[in-house]
């Protein structure tokens, strides 16, 4: 009796484990379609994303950190009182921006297999891409700072309860409109108008003729420096011009002398030398005259021996000036200023990400074409564990740790910058779409796949245990 029921018994359970085989097709289906988005998006889609929103809290962050630090803290060379950072404060107060960086695996993997500068200049490129509009906007944003500028320098001291950063400039906002409609005509009257209010109601100035007619030079003078090569006007070309002056004038000068001062003019002892090049006659007899000299196109008078072994500490913060505006006119143009040693370490760093990559795409590469393998064939059972191990990297090391970092740096090393944490800095990137994937893929491994595993290895633990007994 026995022996007439084993075939049987062993038969239906044979045919359970086919049955359970063929409901892990459906999940085997899911973890197909799972695989090759985690693939696809690891290889294709944004690695690392970047997003800071510069606006007044993030200038008075910045600011109050180099003040912290000993920089910005000396006033600049054209009076008003204000310190380098009070000018940084004052000329970004109505910034309103959202800066993204990018970076695409495409051409960190491109960087990593050619290490040619061409490689590292379309890396850099692709990942600001929208760098012009950027200038733009900023320009926008802080050309009425600009405007009123000028005549912030013609006071010895700021009104009492004056902060640099709340002084009213949107009486320009009308004159930069105009400017960007191609009316200089227009703006100008429009300038010469406002300026009698600002000078008036936030400098505590009466301007008087001599002085609107520096003013007026001014204003010719800085739409001279909007107009590009084919006659248009914009004000994202004054942006640059001004970073040039500002290094002229002193007001920013990282790589200067330790106390932030930088020699300004002859010693008593060194006969003072006549400048070179064309000049422009401004009476000196008004505060304002004095203050429109800020661009003026007049080389800075010798200044004394002594002080020579400054202005050699001081070049090293005019390259600095002189690189952002390269930057901002092409920002791979940094890839110039990289030597051959520094090109090489960028590209072992992008060969570190690439590997890291194809590591894990492959991974998911791999369990796709197993699930579809295994959806063919009467095991239908596919091993996850390579994905398990590997799938959460990405997501780790691109976006979870730089969070956390900037969330706990300041409470777990004392060093950290206490002023990152409270900026509008976000990280992001497609690698939350893998560890998504992986979280999916737990949850069907656990829920779905493992009890059905679980039943059919007791199916073949019975079969095997029959078929040891039909033997005997």
């Amino acid at each position: 009796m026995a022996e007439t029921n084993a075939p049987a018994t062993l038969e239906s359970l044979k045919k359970e484990k086919r049955r359970l085989n063929n409901h892990l097709i459906a999940p085997n289906l899911i973890i197909l379609v799972i695989s090759l988005i985690a693939a696809a998006s690891l290889l294709l889609s944004s690695l690392f994303g970047l997003n800071v929103h510069v606006d007044r809290q993030f200038v008075a962050a910045v600011t109050d950190f180099m003040e912290e630090n000993g920089i910005g803290g000396t006033e600049t060379e054209n009076g008003s009182g204000m310190t380098q950072t009070q000018t940084i404060a004052y000329i970004l107060k109505d910034i309103d921006v959202d800066i993204s960086v990018e970076l695409q695996p495409g051409d960190i993997i491109n960087v990593a297999r050619s290490g040619s500068r061409e490689s590292l200049r379309a890396l850099i490129e692709n990942s600001v891409p929208d760098l012009d509009a950027l200038v733009d906007t900023v320009s926008e944003q802080t050309a009425p700072a600009l405007m009123g500028y000028a005549m912030m320098q013609t006071v010895s001291e700021l009104p009492e309860g004056v902060v640099p950063e709340d002084i009213d400039t949107t009486v320009f906002n009308e004159t930069i409109r105009l400017i960007g409609e191609q009316d200089p005509v227009a703006a100008k009257t429009e300038f010469m108008d406002t300026s009698e209010t600002f000078a008036r109601d936030q400098l505590g100035l009466e301007l008087t003729e001599s002085d609107k007619e520096t003013i007026s030079e001014y204003f010719d003078k800085a739409v001279e420096l909007m107009k590009d090569e084919e006659g248009n006007y914009s004000v994202s070309n004054l942006l640059t011009s001004v970073l040039q002056k500002l290094k002229e004038e002193g007001i920013v000068f990282p790589g200067g002398d330790p106390e932030g001062e930088v020699p300004s003019g002859p010693s008593e002892d060194t006969p003072e030398e006549e400048p070179s090049g064309p000049s422009v006659d401004i009476p000196e007899e008004t505060p304002v005259a004095a203050g429109m000299s800020l661009l003026e196109k007049q080389k800075p008078a010798a200044v004394s021996r002594a002080a020579a072994s400054d202005q050699n500490e001081a070049a090293d913060g005019e390259d600095e000036i002189d690189l952002l505006i390269s930057v901002l006119e092409d920002p791979a143009s940094i890839v110039d200023e990289m030597d051959e040693s520094t090109i090489e370490i960028v590209r072992y760093v992008c060969l570190g990400i690439s590997a890291l990559l194809l590591l894990c795409a492959g991974c998911w590469a791999i369990l796709a074409f197993f699930a579809l393998l295994h959806i063919l064939l009467p095991n239908k059972k596919v091993g996850m564990w390579y994905v398990k191990m590997t799938a959460f990297l990405p997501f780790f090391i691109f976006l979870l740790v730089p969070t956390l970092a900037l969330l706990l740096g300041p409470q777990l090393i004392p060093a950290f910058p206490a002023q990152l944490a409270s900026l509008s800095i976000k990280f992001a990137g497609m690698t939350y779409v893998s560890a998504l994937c992986l979280l999916a893929l737990w949850i069907i491994s656990i829920f779905w796949c493992h009890p059905v595993k679980k039943r059919i290895k007791q199916c073949k633990q019975e079969i095997s245990l029959l078929k040891r007994r039909g033997e005997r």
